[in-house]
């Protein structure tokens, strides 16, 4: 199975905490890399712990290129990260052997939002409201695990997900894992196009008029498109009865995140953010660099050291902070993170 969990006592040890990084020894050493190691020592280690194998020679040889240049650009970044010059540290993950555009065709897929209302509405932020300077949705019960959408472009289908789940708990007291495979399979009519990406407004609409979404346990991810849709009504867990946009703007978003749990919100994606371990990212040239989309979930904010947002990413536990990513907040709107926000309405 692709989807991917951490167990409750790894979960307590890192949801609460951030490591921390502060100088260039730090950096050399990342997990299980230790990236001062002859290139092919690091790219043996890379395959043995992702376990990667190629189909042929040629192909290996491409990837160790790849991985190679990712490595060095890599290690120049976290150089200027220990001398004070960046606020945020990269290292090897899962997509160390692939180039940037490779990457972000396949994991940086979502559709750019066409005009559609459906069954929404527009959230009207209380007036005077004092947010409160941070919120975390996980300590109140309202985010479930880290998934993992493995190889299938679907990071809109979780970002869905995790905004329903969220908002579910609120009504029912229950946190119920939701199933991404049903949105994959069966929501194409809603412009979807499963594994080679989706929407999030759209996908919401879909819920709303399939009269709801089953539980993971019942429908269970398989990282591929499968046909045909094998939506049961009978084991829906989840209902919902339209979805509300959150104006554009990171004062918006701070509000709805503190007033409703956890928000869907789609980013742009450069490079960095691709190798993203740990941090606040702030990257100027965010939007500039990127050459795609990705859906993830804000499930709250702090202070410290700097204003970020935190959020729950779909790429597995051993992506960026045990699977979240602090975002710079209250700078610029970094990545486009206040502008197409979204949640349910239950």
């Amino acid at each position: 199975m692709v989807l991917q969990v951490v167990t409750l006592s790894l979960l307590v040890m890192v949801v609460y905490s951030f490591p921390t990084v502060a100088s260039y020894d730090d950096v050399i050493q990342i997990g299980v890399y230790n990236m001062s190691l002859p290139t092919d020592e690091l790219f043996q280690l890379f395959k043995d712990t992702q376990e990667r194998k190629y189909e042929h020679v040629t192909e290996e040889k491409k990837r160790r290129q790849i991985f190679a240049d990712n490595v060095r650009y890599i290690n120049k970044h976290n150089a200027q990260y220990a001398s004070g010059e960046s606020t945020y540290y990269l290292g090897i993950n899962q997509f160390t052997d692939m180039t940037y555009k490779e990457f972000a065709v396949k994991f940086a897929n979502l559709r750019d939002e066409h005009i559609f209302t459906g069954n929404a509405s527009i959230v009207f932020q209380p007036e005077n409201y004092k947010a409160p300077s941070s919120v975390d949705w996980r300590q109140k019960g309202y985010v479930t695990l880290v998934k993992n959408q493995g190889k299938c472009g679907s990071c809109w289908s979780f970002s869905v997900t995790g905004t329903i789940e969220g908002q579910n708990f609120r009504k029912t007291g229950q946190l119920v894992s939701l199933s991404e495979q049903q949105l994959i399979d069966c929501s194409r009519n809603y412009g979807n196009q499963g594994c080679d990406g989706g929407y999030l407004k759209e996908t919401l609409q879909y819920v709303t008029d399939a009269g709801g979404i089953e539980g993971e346990a019942d429908y269970s991810y398989k990282g591929k498109d499968v046909y045909p849709c094998s939506f049961s009504a009978s084991k829906v867990r989840a209902t919902i009865r339209g979805y509300s946009s959150v104006p554009n703007g990171e004062k918006n978003l701070e509000t709805s995140t503190a007033t409703v749990g956890p928000i869907a919100v789609a980013i742009e994606v450069n490079q960095n953010f691709m190798s993203y371990t740990g941090g606040v990212f702030y990257d100027a040239d965010c939007s500039k660099t990127s050459i795609g989309g990705h859906a993830v979930l804000v499930v709250g904010y702090g202070s410290s050291p700097s204003n970020y947002w935190l959020v729950k990413n779909s790429w597995g536990i051993t992506w960026g902070e045990a699977g979240y990513i602090r975002m710079a907040k209250d700078r610029n709107n970094m990545c486009g993170i206040a502008s197409r926000a979204v949640f349910p309405r239950v």
